[in-house]
């Protein structure tokens, strides 16, 4: 079972720190949304808000996929 969460954990920080990456980067381009979403998007990104959205998303995916701070890691919940 530690290998199942092992591998679960490294993937989904994975998945949070490409594409909390792509916020700055910008190298997985795609189509904005019509209507309603496509005008919150739009919003989303003339604020700039999407660059917090993305250090935060980068921050924990890096921070998930780091075995030490993690309770499965055990140095962190053990003191």
């Amino acid at each position: 079972m530690k290998i199942v969460v092992l591998i679960v954990r490294l993937l989904l920080g994975l998945v949070f720190f490409v594409f909390g990456l792509n916020a700055f980067l910008q190298f997985l381009k795609g189509p904005i949304p019509g209507g309603l979403a496509g005008q919150f998007l739009q919003a989303l990104f003339q604020s700039h808000y999407v660059l917090a959205i993305g250090a935060v998303q980068a921050v924990g995916g890096a921070l998930l996929a780091d075995q030490s701070l993690c309770s499965s890691g055990g140095r962190f919940l053990d003191r």
